[in-house]
């Protein structure tokens, strides 16, 4: 059995937990051993401390107190197959439970109890989003519905066939859609997956090709490139409500930006390169990605009549507010076809006016869709609006039929000219 420590944050600047990871009978398992240390002090290589001035003792005694932990997990492991039995992982952490002491430290016993542990855990980790952490509570939420609309709770050898078809039901009967249905499973599969790393359940149904609920494609829009040169030189009083709005929005269109981080821009976040050009260097909120976005005109003249200091946001209900109002004065207010759930879940395809249904997102989503039009290679666009699959990235924007021709005509296998 191969027995690694790792670090939980090994990019951290402070200290963080080392992690004892093993497979066992293929099984992954992961134990904290509650001792942290600085990435910097840490030989990732050799799995123990670094030797460093003044804390020698103390990387000593982590060092051994690692020896020991690993040579405990691999004689409970030999003590258990000297038996003729396969070890489970919660045997393994009651083992090592024993010896750091932690026996009396219970965790969670059922599925509900975990989830609520689980969700405090993420809140208190700085790590992930307030936006995910509420999309787990919502979810949870959800659950708590459907358990208490069944008449029982459900534990974690209850997921099973039967019950995810009556859950499904109830969702259905709700009036979810079918890509929430999709969230929420996923959802619940993150929790599962979680609580068997940590020994809670062996129980692994969820990992069957029956627990899946298929995406359903829906129909978005997104600006046309006229359109964000119509907001640029629409006139407003300077630095008004519906300026610094208007100014917010088009950053966020023309860099591909999320709310939650063109709304927080700072000047520190502009660089200027080796080549002369200004540039928005980021550390994004949701997924901690590090960007460097090459800032056009249109966004430079924007940051100008800041000072180079990025207008600051305001909330994401606010802003959609104010677009909506901004969308009408310009007077971009054309119809498109987008998809809309009814109060049964279905879906239906329905015409809108633009000035309608603007919001923040948009913003991201026609930089994505204005940028393939222009050009820009696919992979360099999935660089900033994340997508690790360019058939997902492809359903995200907006190409039609005709644009996909357009774009063909230009290519030299399609010239008309003969050779």
């Amino acid at each position: 059995m191969n027995v690694k420590f790792k670090l939980k944050e090994p990019t951290s600047k402070s200290p963080t937990l080392v992690l004892l990871k093993a497979y066992i009978n293929g099984n992954r398992f992961t134990y904290s051993t509650g001792h942290k240390i600085e990435p910097k002090f840490w030989n990732d290589s050799k799995m123990r401390s670094k030797r460093a001035r003044g804390y020698s003792n103390d990387f000593v005694h982590l060092d051994l107190w690692l020896d020991n932990l690993e040579t405990v997990l691999k004689q409970a492991v030999l003590n258990i197959k000297n038996h003729g039995r396969k070890p489970s992982l919660v045997e393994m952490r009651e083992a090592l439970d024993v010896y750091t002491n932690k026996k009396g430290k219970k965790q969670p016993a059922s599925l509900f109890k975990f989830i609520e542990s689980f969700i405090e855990e993420r809140k208190a980790n700085p790590s992930y989003s307030k936006g995910t952490t509420k999309n787990y509570v919502t979810h949870f939420n959800n659950l708590q519905k459907f358990a208490k609309a069944r008449g029982a709770i459900f534990d974690f050898e209850d997921i099973n066939l039967n019950l995810f078809t009556e859950l499904i039901a109830f969702f259905t009967n709700s009036g979810h859609s079918q890509n929430h249905k999709h969230k929420q499973i996923q959802t619940l599969k993150v929790f599962l997956n979680e609580a068997y790393e940590r020994g809670l359940t062996t129980n692994l149904n969820h990992t069957k090709k029956w627990y899946s609920v298929k995406r359903e494609q829906v129909q978005n829009f997104s600006l046309e490139y006229d359109d964000l040169i119509k907001l640029f030189d629409y006139d407003l009083p300077i630095k008004s409500r519906l300026d610094k709005v208007r100014d917010l929005f088009l950053i966020g269109c023309f860099t591909g930006l999320r709310f939650s981080d063109f709304s927080q821009l700072k000047a520190s976040n502009i660089e200027t390169k080796d080549d002369g050009r200004n540039y928005i260097v980021i550390k994004t909120s949701k997924t901690k990605d590090y960007l460097e976005i090459p800032i056009n005109g249109y966004t430079n003249e924007i940051l100008l009549k800041y000072g180079m200091k990025p207008p600051r946001g305001i909330s994401n209900q606010k802003m959609n507010e104010y677009l909506k109002e901004l969308f009408r004065e310009v007077g971009i207010n054309r119809k498109v076809t987008i998809s809309q759930y009814d109060s049964n879940g279905t879906m239906l395809e329905v015409s809108k006016q633009i000035c309608d249904i603007i919001t923040t997102h948009s913003a991201r989503r026609s930089f994505a869709t204005i940028a393939y039009k222009k050009g820009v290679n696919t992979i360099d666009i999935m660089q900033i609006t994340g997508h690790k699959k360019e058939t997902t990235f492809l359903k995200y924007i907006n190409i039609t039929k005709e644009d996909t021709a357009m774009r063909l005509a230009k290519n030299p296998f399609f010239s008309l000219e003969l050779s």
